[in-house]
């Protein structure tokens, strides 16, 4: 998370309170909207063992809020106040507006890339996203399209970096794109998708201008990530994913396949690296999880005594290649969850992590060994409105 300085703060603070005061004008409106989210996390540790202290960690503290700005447009705003700093992010900052059967938006929001980095954080099933993740860009600043149907979803999108972010020399550009389908609709719902993204870089004024690692889907763990490929000099990138999905009553399965090949620059040979995962979910309840043709969505109880669901993960990610020994990290994470309302969760993951050829790894044991395998608990408390 990249400090900002008080004249930013103050500025996002006036700004939300120009926002509350908006509705006062005519065709403006403001609805609030924010998340916390609360972790605690014990690590039985491996070899590296030092790097993981045990605690909490308030891991997203969101205010923001959406509405209309009048004359057809909207608007959505969120800072993020939580993680491991002292200082705010920047999250969705964006305007749109209706435009043919779809929607244009302008600011900066999520890359449409990676089924479950486009899952918001409050409709996983699991505390964490799965390490394949790694390979999307989340939120950038842009232009972008998207149109929905009954059974299907397309997004499109120009970008460049993220707000608080400064490359030397010329900023990155981007385009991506993704399209859904759900060809089986009713009591049971196939989604499959897939996506592209290319992004243009400049490694002559910004050295290591590609780099790929991941914490081993848990982030109370003092920041420490186990697969890490370093800075990589990079002309362009080349993404592809592919997505899975299925729903049958309070049984719901997905899985997702991320590569990305890297153009290197200079003595900087291409590589390509990958990551896949795969996830299923049961609703003790007999609920059904929601869905769209943009993917996923939350769980909501039938009953005042809330929903239960358990579920297990399998992920795998791959950045070792040619002269980069970024790791190979495979996890298995078992998860119970406890719905209380559309608004409260509380959540416990179980992460049985394996490394292996990581020069990470390799650095934190001072030589020692180049693989890892910690055992996580990892729970959480979720709140939002």
């Amino acid at each position: 998370m990249k400090p900002v300085t008080y004249t930013s703060r103050i500025a996002v603070a006036l700004g939300l309170g120009l926002a509350v005061s908006l509705p006062a004008a005519a065709d403006v409106t403001f609805d609030p909207r924010g998340r916390l989210h609360l972790d605690a996390a014990a690590h039985n540790t491996d070899n590296v063992e030092d790097e993981f202290q045990d605690g909490f960690l308030v891991r997203r503290a969101r205010l923001g809020g959406s509405g209309s700005l009048g004359s057809g447009w909207d608007y959505q705003l969120e800072f993020d106040f939580g993680g491991d700093g002292d200082s705010f992010s920047y999250n969705d900052l964006k305007i749109s507006r209706a435009l043919g059967a779809g929607t244009l938006q302008i600011g900066q929001f999520k890359v449409p890339q990676g089924m479950e980095t486009l899952t918001s954080s409050n409709r996983m099933t699991f505390i964490e996203r799965a390490s394949s993740q790694a390979f999307t860009d989340s939120r950038r600043i842009g232009v972008g399209y998207d149109q929905s149907g009954d059974n299907y979803h397309f997004a499109l999108m120009g970008y460049s970096h993220a707000i608080g972010d400064d490359p030397d020399g010329d900023a990155p550009l981007g385009a991506a794109g993704r399209a859904t389908f759900n060809p089986i609709t009713g009591n049971q719902t196939l989604h499959l998708g897939a996506s592209l993204s290319h992004e243009r870089l400049d490694s002559d004024t910004r050295e290591g201008a590609v780099r790929f690692r991941d914490r081993p889907e848990s982030r109370p763990t003092e920041g420490t990530r186990l697969i890490d490929t370093g800075g990589i000099d990079a002309k362009s990138t080349t993404k592809g994913g592919l997505e899975l999905g299925f729903l049958s009553g309070p049984f719901h399965m997905s899985a997702e396949y991320l590569r990305a090949d890297i153009n290197g620059d200079g003595d900087q040979r291409d590589l390509t690296f990958d990551g896949w995962h795969v996830q299923a979910g049961y609703v003790l309840t007999g609920e059904t999880r929601g869905y769209r043709p943009t993917g996923f969505r939350t769980i909501s109880p039938a009953s005042s005594a809330g929903a239960w669901e358990i579920a297990a993960r399998y992920s795998s990610v791959d950045l070792n290649d040619r002269d980069v020994r970024g790791g190979e990290q495979k996890n298995v994470t078992l998860a119970l969850n406890y719905y209380v309302n559309d608004n409260l969760r509380f959540m416990a993951n179980y992460i049985m992590v394996d490394v292996d050829d990581s020069a990470q790894v390799e650095s934190l044991t001072d030589g020692a060994s180049d693989e890892d395998s910690p055992n996580i608990f990892l729970a959480r408390m979720q709140y939002n409105f």
